[in-house]
């Protein structure tokens, strides 16, 4: 009582040690996290001296999330266009470059589309873009009486001003390029001249791995000796992890099984089985199938047995199910039908409107088509739908036609050659049934409620003590690599940069476990041990899968690439190969085709009409580019030396002399070549090889960890 009475009156001790304690959490933040309170603080990157702030990369972030996506794509890819956007309006201000107000319109909605419209704007569900619509919208942005509008039109501008600028920038240097008529005739011989070739290919497998080492030593020292191809431009980290695998129980499987085999007792009495099936997350397709298509388990049983009998459970692909027999019937096979569709915003909604599209169609079409009118013409003329340009055609289906109401009709009841109406979420179709496949099969339409088998939250729970158990027990990368083998895990292994999302090279799924991984493996030194454990969820069913404790192996600076499995295994294949090839060589010294062929005991291959490129017709040695070049090389009847190709040491022989093919058209062969340069600098706005370029001379800060 003493203590408490003594806390009592010094009070004002414990209040300031609170608050200085709170001070001294929320100024280490301030400072680990670089607040975002002013100066540099509010800086997520800089390009050429220009910053790209928080705020506004934050609200452009949630803009595009709400146009859905995975997250960290669009984070990155947001990032990226940033970056595009500063680097290119900076080369336009210097080259005087700009979009007009009516040049803007154009791209809009006008004539000289913008891609980025396009991509926005076009409609997956009926096929179609319509300029009309996005200039609808854009009226509204300009009269400002949309708040929510206006904000996504301001960014829609910008990145379409963008996407024109960047066009200007490579069109100035695409305009540049020129193919000369010798270059323009080199062409044409390389693509058109044909040979016909024998060749004997000794392939790199005769020499076993054993006899041709490859040390790690001569791995780095060809990847020095390649640095452009084995060189990164800032530093990564090398995680190793172990990953705690959760899976379904024999109790958890049994539990699942019991719950379905209760529904299944419930299902064969119910009254209305579509309550049933919707209360319970059942599944009823009203499409009828064929006995192939049900599982094996139950198909013979739901083609023999009366309707309203229920199967199950079984065991079906990572579930269990119990099946009920709505319908058996004889049903076509597949059917085609021309349709004049009308769209009609959400029609279950909407009764005015879709009463409206169907008196239009009465009114406009059906009368018509009494009168003797032509269905194609008025298809053209009326039909908002994307087989309107081929008269209202609809290519001949089945029973997988992902339109249920329309597919249902055609195949199961309408008549052919009448008119029959179906409404769909999109609309209204009026269409007419014009051929009819029909072997006489049956059908089923089958209900059904199922459990996925996963693994229960107590199964989850000890897989997680477990791994919290091996991480308290191994707390040295060298620790966790021995207890692993020791244990029998698997030590799994990605080479990250700062910024990435996802664990390259793993089964691991991308998002905020990875990210949280990555961002701790750049706080750490080589060696260290995460102090969580990292939980991963099944991208499907959403339970925890994966328990994963890291480890930092390695800080890799910018420069030379690591030595990873995935760098180093190509390497040393390659030199393996190389040094195979000697070896091949070596024992091919003085061999003709033939003599080389029975001394190795296989047979020579002849292959006609081959060009420069490869193509199908040169076979084996389409991908052996050093083979074709030695090849058409060659006078006619010579025989090359041994040649080390991709797969095994060659020898070649030119039959006769190269057929050229006269050019006729030199003028069309230099607009395609300098057509396929014009691509190769990147003849799309904010990307390609141009702008790639660009950035890479640009000076740019990323500070992006410090925030996400």
């Amino acid at each position: 009582m003493a203590i408490i009475g003594d806390i009592r009156r010094k009070s004002w001790i414990l209040i300031l040690g609170v608050g200085l304690g709170m001070g001294g959490f929320i100024l280490m933040d301030m400072l680990q996290n670089r607040s975002r309170m002013g100066g540099r603080s509010n800086t997520v990157g800089m390009v050429n001296g220009k910053e790209i702030t928080y705020n506004d990369f934050a609200s452009k972030e949630q803009l595009r999330n709400t146009q859905g996506g995975d997250s960290y794509q669009n984070r990155k890819d947001l990032w990226d266009y940033m970056v595009s956007e500063s680097i290119i309006n900076d080369e336009a201000k210097e080259l005087g470059l700009g979009v007009g107000g009516e040049e803007l319109k154009d791209m809009l909605y006008g004539q000289n589309l913008s891609g980025v419209i396009y991509r926005t704007f076009y409609n997956r569900q009926t096929g179609q873009f319509d300029p009309a619509t996005v200039k609808q919208s854009h009226d509204q942005f300009l009269t400002g009486q949309n708040p929510q509008l206006n904000v996504v039109w301001r960014d829609l501008e910008d990145q379409v001003v963008t996407d024109g600028l960047g066009n200007k920038l490579n069109t100035i240097v695409s305009k540049a390029l020129y193919t000369p008529t010798w270059m323009a005739e080199e062409a044409n011989k390389r693509d058109n001249q044909t040979a016909n070739l024998t060749y004997v290919k000794i392939p790199y497998d005769r020499i076993p791995d054993a006899d041709v080492p490859v040390s790690d030593d001569e791995v780095l020292g060809y990847m020095k000796s390649n640095k452009a191809l084995y060189s990164q431009e800032e530093e990564s980290r090398t995680i190793e992890f172990v990953s705690f695998d959760v899976f379904p129980t024999a109790s958890d499987s049994a539990e699942i099984r019991g719950r379905i085999a209760e529904l299944a007792n419930k299902f064969k009495t119910v009254e209305d089985d579509s309550v049933f099936i919707q209360n319970n997350d059942g599944i009823y397709d009203t499409q009828y199938f064929n006995k192939s298509a049900l599982s094996p388990a139950v198909a013979e049983q739901l083609f023999s047995a009366a309707p309203g009998t229920v199967v199950g459970p079984y065991l079906d692909n990572g579930y269990y199910r119990a099946a009920k027999l709505v319908d058996r019937r004889q049903v076509r096979d597949s059917v085609k039908i021309r349709q004049i569709f009308r769209s009609v915003e959400n029609t279950k909604f909407n009764a005015s409107g879709l009463a409206a599209a169907k008196k239009f169609l009465r009114d406009s079409v059906e009368n018509v088509l009494a009168s003797g009118g032509d269905f194609a013409a008025l298809a053209r003329q009326y039909s908002q739908s994307q087989d309107a340009q081929t008269g209202g055609d609809v290519p001949i289906f089945g029973g997988s036609f992902p339109i249920p109401a329309l597919r249902n009709g055609a195949l199961y009841s309408a008549k052919p050659n009448a008119i029959n109406y179906a409404v769909t979420e999109q609309g209204i179709h009026l269409y007419e049934v014009t051929k009819v496949v029909d072997s006489g099969k049956t059908g089923v339409r089958v209900a059904y409620v199922e459990e996925v088998i996963v693994p229960s939250e107590e199964t989850q729970n000890k897989k997680y003590n477990d791994a919290l158990k091996y991480l308290r027990d191994n707390r040295s990368l060298e620790v966790m690599r021995n207890s692993a083998k020791e244990s029998g895990y698997t030590v799994g292994q990605s080479t990250v940069f700062a910024n990435d999302f996802q664990l390259i090279g793993t089964q691991l799924p991308s998002g905020q476990s990875a990210r949280d991984m990555i961002k701790w493996a750049y706080s750490g030194n080589a060696g260290d041990v995460s102090a969580d454990v990292y939980s991963f969820d099944d991208q499907v069913e959403f339970y925890n899968s994966n328990y994963v404790i890291a480890a930092v192996a390695n800080v890799n600076p910018a420069g030379l690439q690591p030595m990873t499995s995935d760098v180093k295994n190509p390497v040393a294949l390659k030199l393996r190969n190389q040094k195979k090839a000697e070896k091949l060589i070596s024992q091919l010294s003085g061999k003709g085709i033939d003599a080389a062929a029975s001394a190795f005991q296989t047979t020579t291959d002849a292959v006609t009409g081959v060009v420069f490129r490869g193509g199908p017709a040169a076979g084996a040695i389409a991908n052996e580019p050093r083979v074709l070049a030695t090849a058409f090389g060659l006078q006619p009847g010579q025989e090359s030396k041994p040649i080390a190709g991709e797969t095994g040491v060659y020898i070649v022989k030119m039959d006769g002399a190269p057929v050229d093919v006269p050019a006729t058209n030199i003028a069309q062969i230099r607009k395609q070549e300098s057509t396929d340069l014009q691509r190769a600098i990147g003849a799309f706005g904010t990307g390609g090889g141009l702008i790639d370029a660009l950035k890479k001379n640009a000076e740019v800060s990323d500070n992006r960890t410090t925030f996400f």
